[in-house]
């Protein structure tokens, strides 16, 4: 079984959790691996956005050649919520979780569409693991001013 590192998100922001012997806090769960995938940001290319200073990237992507972890779902935070939108962003996550499945971690993993759901866009996942099926949902922003 995997082991990721814990996160807390008790002060509005996600920190690692410090176990009372001072060690980092693991747990077996992929939340920390997920939310990496979700929110690490792909750089997009000079067709998808003009100005080379707007088009954002992780720098450990830029660092290390043949390696690119995270998402495009940045590309989608400013864009009108329509079912089309929808659709193209639930792509996006589900290819920002491929590591999942070429790394063995996972068997299988499958996004539902995401939604808007009191001013929130949030993404349903499941993936089975060890022969066992696990959910999990995500808010990838909120504050949308629709509903």
């Amino acid at each position: 079984m995997t082991t990721d590192v814990q996160l807390n998100d008790s002060k509005g922001y996600y920190d690692i959790s410090w176990t009372p012997e001072g060690d980092i806090a693991t747990s077996s769960s992929l939340d920390t691996f997920i939310l990496l995938c979700l929110f690490e940001e792909v750089r997009a290319a000079a067709t998808e956005v003009a100005e080379a200073i707007q088009r954002r990237g992780w720098a450990g992507n830029e660092s290390t050649p043949g390696f690119e972890q995270g998402s495009k779902a940045w590309e989608f935070e400013q864009a009108r919520v329509t079912s089309t939108m929808l659709n193209d962003l639930g792509g996006v996550v589900r290819d920002s979780l491929q590591p999942l499945i070429d790394e063995a971690i996972a068997e299988d993993v499958e996004v539902q569409t995401p939604r808007l759901q009191n001013g929130a866009v949030i993404v349903y996942i499941d993936f089975l693991r060890s022969g066992s099926r696990e959910s999990r949902f995500y808010t990838l922003w909120d504050n949308t001013g629709s509903f």
